[in-house]
């Protein structure tokens, strides 16, 4: 998915990523968590729609635990061939995938309990599908680095910037939303995929009605 600068207007936003939940929560509900979010490893079928691939990192859980979810959608076979989310932001000079087999994940969309080695679950997805919306509408990674330990150190414990400041247009609501899948603490940030899409929803909902919400 490319627009202009890499960046999605706000209603390609909350369709793209509202199609990518449900795979998502899907996932969750049995019991698989990816751990390895990022625009690579979502592709665009010709169609257009967006689907989850590379499973590689991911982790199975109880799928009756609390950190698993009810199913949103049925599973779809994946085309190896076709396109994945391409977001364009300046590359760095940071290794991507693991760090001597310790780290799992890539380190600019790791979640603050995967830079700790810490236990995964559902909302470490969360976390990892929030940096990669506030790229996809911003154009910019939340966590920049020029070295491994940087970046970590961000994702540790920066706050990014507020993605209404780098783009205007981009409605508070949708920035609220973002903003609580990136929050440091797993139990303060939004607790499942099927929780994200319902408040995606809501943001186009209340968009369309006319509603702002005030910083």
């Amino acid at each position: 998915v490319e627009e202009k600068g890499g960046k999605l207007s706000p209603g390609e936003a909350e369709a793209v990523f509202a199609s990518i939940l449900r795979g998502l929560a899907h996932a969750h509900s049995k019991g698989v968590v990816h751990r390895d979010l990022k625009p690579g490893n979502i592709m665009i079928t010709p169609d257009g729609t967006p689907k989850i691939l590379d499973f590689g990192l991911a982790r199975i859980i109880d799928p009756g635990s609390p950190q698993t979810f009810d199913e949103m959608g049925s599973s779809q076979k994946i085309d190896s061939q076709t396109p994945t989310m391409t977001v364009r932001t300046e590359e760095q000079n940071v290794p991507s995938l693991t760090q001597g087999g310790q780290l799992m994940g890539t380190p600019h969309y790791m979640s603050p309990e995967q830079a700790e080695r810490d236990e995964t679950d559902a909302r470490t997805d969360i976390f990892s599908l929030g940096v990669v919306m506030y790229e996809a509408v911003s154009g910019r990674r939340p966590f920049e680095g020029k070295t491994l330990e940087s970046v970590i150190g961000k994702i540790m414990e920066a706050s990014p910037r507020k993605v209404t400041e780098l783009r205007p247009d981009i409605p508070y609501l949708l920035w609220h939303v973002i903003d609580n899948c990136l929050r440091k603490d797993r139990k303060e940030r939004t607790q499942s995929a099927r929780k994200l899409h319902r408040d995606l929803c809501d943001v186009k909902s209340e968009v369309k009605n006319g509603v702002v919400l005030v910083e």
